[in-house]
Formats: structure tokens, C-alpha cells, sequence
């Protein structure tokens, strides 16, 4: 996840606590400290991955690892997961692949997740931030070329920005709470808006998991912690988020290696637009210059329909030097034959 304008929720007076923490906006930091004073399952999540990354390091002897050594690892790769190896939607969100790209992740992770931890609970939580990555992984899927390989954890860090939005949302309906997290909401505005600009602009985000996440921790969100607030929600409001994400999850896996590769099909397409341009340029000079076009010889050669050619030629002709058709001719575009 690259970087961003500072995000904190620290509050001058962190002591505020009781009917006061509703009533004065800046007193989510205390509200949730309140409810929560220690996180249990952030700093666990940032091990991990730290972890990971540290045996990669030390099995590898690199510092910054190559594709081929992400797919061996897990790296969410589309063959791979069509040929069966779903578990990469789950492992490829524990993966980094040079030390900037983690420190920023876990950076953010540790800002924002201790605030949805609070927020939700750690079992809670826990699944919201799994759920997110896999949600971050089946997004990135169907932009993803199918030769290129995708890690990290700002799929499930965009998740839990998603699960933010959508209780700051919910809350707006109501003027205390609205108010409480006025300032929250701004900043995680900014915090989206920048680092998908980001994504969009330089080589190698993989943007469609930060979508993925984003809209998938907004769906979590709604249906888990809409009013977190208030108070922890509980534990199996979970269930229909598990079943929907399993779902979507099958179904994109299943598809991964079948889908059109979008990326490669759109180079396709440019380079038969290039030639055939090239090939239609080329025509024109060689009618201006009175030679036969590579459509003439390849006609006269076969013997089909020499005199017509000719025709048409002298049609082409009258049309490049005087922008009008021949008198007597008309020039007919022939349609392919359906095919089913």
C-alpha cells in the first residue's frame, strides 16, 4: 500500500471518557479505549507477516524476490488457482515482496486495525480482515493478467478502510454519533482517494485488490458493524459475510484460468490495429505511385477475377486522387460469414 497523508486519532485529552466521549467528536480515540484498552489480534496479524517475510529473506538470501520465487511461496497466481490451489487467495495476503512494501502495509495495518479491533472485537475482527483479503484476492482476479502474480496485505488493510467507511456511514444518521466521526471520515476520504490515484498512475499495484477490498470491507461493514458504536457486535453476524465470501471466492477460482485475459487481448487488438493501419498506408502509396497493391499481385497470382481487380483498382485509384468514386462503381463492404 504506498504511502499517504498522515492518519491519526489521537486526541489532546485522551482521558474523556462517559456520556462526554458521545457528545464531543474528536472522543473516538477514548470511546474506543475505552470499550477496548488493549488490541489482541493486530499486533499478532503484523507477525505474521513480518514473519513470512523474514523466512523468505533468510530461504532466499534476497531482500526483494522475483515472480517465480512469489508463486512458490503462495502467491496468488491465476493458473495456479485454476488448476486448483485455492488456498492462494488466503496465502498471497501474507506476502511481501521488498522491505518498503511491507513496512508501509504493517504501518497502516497497525494505525487501522487496531481502530476496527476496538470497534468490532478480536474474533470479530479477526474474520473481517480474512474476509477482506480473500475479497481483495477474488477483485484482483478479474483484472489481473493472467501471467502476472499479486501479494501483499493492502487488500485486507483497503477491507478494513472499507469496514471504517461504512460505519461512518451508518452513523451519520444519527447527529452524536455523525459527529463523532466527523474527522474519521475525512481522513479516510483522503487516505482512498490517494492511494488509488496512486495505484492508477504507477506500474505494478495491483489496484483491483485495493478495489476488491475497498468495496468488499464496505459489504462486510454493512453487514457486521454497521452499528459498532453503540456497542461490539456480536459474533454471528458473521456467518452470512463467511458464506457469501466462500462463495464468491469458489466461483472466481473456478473461472481463473478460463477467463479472457483483458491485458493481453487489449496489446493483441492494438497490434492488429498498428498493422493493419501500416498495411492501409501502405496501400495508398503504392496507389499513388501506380503500382499494384499487395491485394492486386496476391489476386493476379491466384487468377481469381484479374479483370475485376483491375476494376477496383482503378476505382481505389480515382478515389486517392480525387476524394470521390469512380463513375460506373460502387464499393461494397463484404461482411464475414457468422460463425457460431
Amino acid at each position: 500500500m504506498p504511502s499517504a497523508p498522515t492518519f491519526s486519532l489521537h486526541h489532546p485529552d485522551p482521558d474523556i471518557e462517559g456520556d462526554d466521549a458521545i457528545d464531543r467528536p474528536a472522543s473516538l480515540r477514548a470511546l474506543l479505549h475505552a470499550r477496548q484498552p488493549r488490541v489482541f489480534v493486530t499486533p499478532p496479524i503484523i507477525a505474521v507477516n513480518t514473519a513470512v517475510y523474514v523466512t523468505m529473506v533468510v530461504a532466499t538470501g534476497q531482500i526483494a524476490f522475483s515472480p517465480q520465487t512469489l508463486v512458490r511461496w503462495g502467491g496468488q497466481f491465476p493458473p495456479a488457482i485454476g488448476g486448483g490451489e485455492w488456498w492462494r487467495l488466503l496465502t498471497a495476503m501474507w506476502m511481501h515482496i521488498h522491505p518498503l512494501h511491507i513496512v508501509l502495509n504493517l504501518v497502516f495495518l497497525w494505525q487501522l486495525g487496531a481502530v476496527v479491533e476496538r470497534l468490532l472485537g478480536p474474533r470479530q475482527f479477526l474474520i473481517v480482515y480474512l474476509l477482506s483479503g480473500v475479497l481483495a484476492a477474488v477483485g484482483s482476479l478479474q483484472v489481473q493478467a493472467r501471467s502476472l502474480v499479486s501479494v501483499g496485505a493492502s487488500g485486507a488493510i483497503f477491507g478494513i478502510v472499507g469496514v471504517l467507511l461504512a460505519v461512518a456511514v451508518a452513523a451519520r444518521r444519527d447527529r452524536r454519533l455523525g459527529a463523532l466521526m466527523n474527522d474519521l471520515w475525512v481522513r479516510l476520504l483522503a487516505l482512498v482517494a490517494y492511494n488509488l490515484a496512486i495505484g492508477f498512475v504507477l506500474p505494478g499495484i495491483d489496484n483491483g485488490a485495493h478495489v476488491g477490498g475497498l468495496v468488499g470491507g464496505f459489504a462486510l461493514g454493512w453487514l457486521v458493524a454497521h452499528d459498532s458504536l453503540q456497542a461490539t457486535p456480536p459474533l454471528r453476524r458473521t456467518l452470512i459475510p463467511i458464506v457469501l465470501t466462500a462463495a464468491l471466492a469458489v466461483a472466481a477460482a473456478i473461472r481463473a484460468d478460463d477467463r479472457v485475459d483483458i491485458q493481453a487481448e487489449m496489446v493483441r487488438v492494438e497490434r492488429m490495429t498498428t498493422r493493419a493501419d501500416a498495411d492501409y498506408r501502405a496501400a495508398l502509396t503504392d496507389i499513388a505511385a501506380g503500382r499494384r497493391t499487395p491485394a492486386e499481385r496476391h489476386r493476379r497470382h491466384r487468377g481469381h477475377g484479374a479483370g475485376r481487380g483491375a476494376r477496383r483498382a482503378g476505382a481505389w485509384r480515382h478515389l486517392a486522387a480525387h476524394g470521390t468514386k469512380a463513375p460506373g462503381h460502387r464499393i461494397v463492404a463484404r461482411s464475414p460469414r457468422p460463425s457460431r
